[in-house]
C-alpha cells in the first residue's frame, strides 16, 4: 500500500501495491506524489500506540508515585463518605420533623404545631402563648374613627400602635402575598405580628409569648405554609 498525497490542495489518497500513480488524478486536478510506503504491519502498529494500555502506565508508575496516587484516591473516597453519611443522619434545617395539625378557618389555611391549640380565633402555646387570627374588611378597617388609608403600611401600623417592645419590621411574602412581619428582639413577654392583605381582605395573625425563642419555630410554620382560601 502506497500513500501519495495531490501537491496542490494536501489530500492523501491510498493506492494499492499493484496502482501506478500516473493512472490518478486529484479530485481537484493537481499532480499526485508519493508520501511514504505503506505496510499492514505499520498500520497495526500505529493504531495500537493509540490506545492507552492503562496497566502498563501504572506498572511504570514509581513506588512512590503509587503510594502518593493510592492516598489520594483513599482521601477522596473518605470525603465522599462523610458527605453521604453526614446528608444521612444531619437533620434538615429546612423541614421541620415535628408533628402537626392543620387549621382551616376565617379564610386561611395553614399547619401549626400539634402541641398549640387553636380554638377558632384563639391560639394557646405550651409556653404560655396566647394570640388571636383576626379577617377584616381593609376598606371597613380603614373608615372606623379616626380613619386611616387603606395600605397594608397604614392598616399595620395602626394594629401595632399599642404595642410595647422593640421589634424589627420585616416584610415578607406570605400566601402567596406581601405582608409584614414584626419580630420582637427585647426580653420579656413579647408580641410578634404577621399582618398582610389580599383584595378587600385584611388578615391580622399575632402572639404574645413569654418565651419567643421556644415559640418561634411553630410561629414560623404557620408563616410557611399558610394559603389564603
Amino acid at each position: 500500500m502506497v500513500l501519495v498525497k495531490c501537491l496542490k490542495c494536501g489530500k492523501e489518497y491510498e493506492l494499492g501495491s499493484n496502482e501506478k500513480l500516473s493512472g490518478f488524478q486529484c479530485e481537484c486536478g493537481g499532480e499526485l506524489s508519493p508520501n511514504k510506503k505503506v505496510t499492514p504491519e505499520s498500520i497495526y502498529i500505529t493504531k495500537s500506540k493509540k490506545k492507552p494500555n492503562i496497566k502498563e502506565d501504572w506498572d511504570k508508575q514509581s513506588k512512590n508515585r503509587k503510594i502518593g496516587i493510592g492516598i489520594v484516591g483513599l482521601c477522596c473516597l473518605g470525603i465522599i463518605i462523610f458527605v453521604v453519611l453526614g446528608g444521612l443522619f444531619s437533620p434538615n434545617k429546612t423541614t421541620t420533623t415535628a408533628n402537626s395539625k392543620t387549621y382551616s378557618d376565617n379564610g386561611l389555611t395553614f399547619n401549626y404545631l400539634d402541641s398549640w391549640t387553636i380554638n377558632g380565633q384563639d391560639i394557646t402555646t405550651p409556653n404560655g402563648g396566647t394570640g388571636i387570627i383576626y379577617n377584616f374588611s381593609l376598606k371597613e378597617y380603614a373608615s372606623e374613627d379616626p380613619p386611616i388609608p387603606a395600605t397594608l403600611d397604614a392598616v399595620a401600623a395602626d394594629i401595632r400602635s399599642g404595642v410595647t417592645g422593640a421589634s424589627n419590621k420585616k416584610i415578607i411574602t406570605i400566601g402567596g402575598v406581601q405582608g409584614i412581619e414584626y419580630i420582637p428582639t427585647g426580653s420579656g413577654r413579647q408580641r410578634v405580628d404577621v399582618i398582610f392583605v389580599k383584595g378587600d381582605a385584611l388578615y391580622s395573625i399575632y402572639l404574645t409569648t413569654n418565651d419567643y425563642n421556644a415559640d418561634k419555630d411553630g410561629f414560623n410554620m404557620v408563616i410557611k405554609t399558610m394559603k389564603i382560601q
